[in-house]
């Protein structure tokens, strides 16, 4: 779909991505109404290459499409819900790799390990950071059991974002949809599909 008349397209590694939308003309309604629908997938392409796929949150529909409509519309990552939702406080933080507390705060929203690209570093043990008697160890501060739980009213990406930068890492949007966990590096190829 490339009628629209504008587009805003935020990417943010800190952040969740979005892209702003603004549409319609005289007559139109009938033929962007499945376009512009709470809930429908969008992938933003750029010169035919991916920048973002989310799906739309917010929308600004007019009450009366009789003579035709603007439309206005924000299409979000599926990180945006990990800003807003409330962290569980009973994600266990003992014993648990780095993923497997990632994919215990994401379930809640219903995501599973297909939603993640994992950088091989997230094997590492949350709290110590060692990650097995052959692998490569990360020397971090040390951090106590209750310090290291959700602090209610943390959120998800909270909660994972204070995790993953004492592991040196990040986690982001990739524009295929899914959430990149690793180092950001400008030198690499691109890990996505």
């Amino acid at each position: 779909f490339d009628r629209f008349t504008s587009l805003e397209l935020t990417n943010d590694m800190s952040s969740a991505s979005e892209a702003a939308f603004e549409l319609g003309d005289d007559g139109t309604w009938d033929a962007l109404y499945a376009h512009v629908a709470h809930g429908a997938q969008y992938r933003v392409t750029l010169n035919n290459r991916p920048r973002m796929t989310g799906r739309i949150e917010v929308n600004d529909v007019p009450m009366d499409a009789s003579s035709g409509a603007v439309v206005r519309f924000v299409v979000r990552t599926k990180l945006s819900d990990a800003q807003f939702a409330t962290a569980d406080p009973t994600v266990k933080v003992r014993k648990v790799s780095v993923e497997d507390f990632l994919l215990a705060l994401y379930a809640k929203l219903g995501y599973t390990k297909d939603d993640f690209l994992f950088a091989a570093s997230t094997g590492r043990n949350l709290l110590t950071g060692k990650d097995g008697p052959a692998g490569t160890d990360v020397d971090l501060e040390a951090i106590k059991v209750d310090e290291a739980r959700v602090h209610l009213p943390e959120t998800i990406f909270q909660a994972a974002d204070r995790h993953l930068r004492r592991h040196g890492l990040m986690h982001w949007d990739s524009p295929d949809g899914k959430i990149i966990v690793g180092a950001p590096d400008d030198e690499q190829e691109p890990i996505y599909h």
